[in-house]
């Protein structure tokens, strides 16, 4: 087990199902560790001294990154990253409007409701023929040049 007094802190490293028991355990051990070291008195209370931890919690981050190439030439040449605005001009509503979100040109569309296309049966069909007709070309071709 490992104590660290200036954090009140004790480490073990068994794996225990009792987390009570070893709770307790460890607290004993850094209560005890604590009552080692020196002691004084301030207004009736016993005030004992931490020492202080080799550790130092928590760790600083000020490892600086090397810059990238492009970060590096970005720099040089004085080139920003644009922000990308969040609202968006539309030509169909003649206002500003997000670019996303609930009040957006594509959904103030989607609201307006379905719009039905009257087109007969046959037309479908012969759409559908049509595209089946080119992707079976588009396979042929397709075939032919791996062989």
């Amino acid at each position: 087990m490992q104590i660290i007094q200036q954090f009140l802190t004790a480490i073990t490293e068994e794996n225990t199902d009792t987390t009570n028991s070893s709770a307790q355990k460890m607290i004993k051990e850094l209560v005890g560790s604590i009552k080692n070291n020196k002691s004084k008195r301030v207004e009736g209370s016993l005030i004992f001294e931490i020492n202080p931890s080799l550790y130092i919690l928590p760790k600083s981050i000020n490892e600086e990154k090397e810059s990238t190439k492009w970060e590096s030439f970005a720099r040089e040449k004085g080139i920003k990253k644009k922000k990308r605005s969040r609202m968006v001009f539309s030509e169909k509503f003649n206002k500003w409007l997000p670019r996303y979100g609930s009040r957006s040109e594509q959904n103030l569309i989607l609201q307006g409701g379905v719009v039905e296309v009257k087109q007969s049966m046959s037309k479908m069909i012969n759409e559908k023929r049509k595209r089946a007709k080119k992707n079976k070309e588009n396979a042929e071709k397709n075939k032919n040049k791996h062989h």
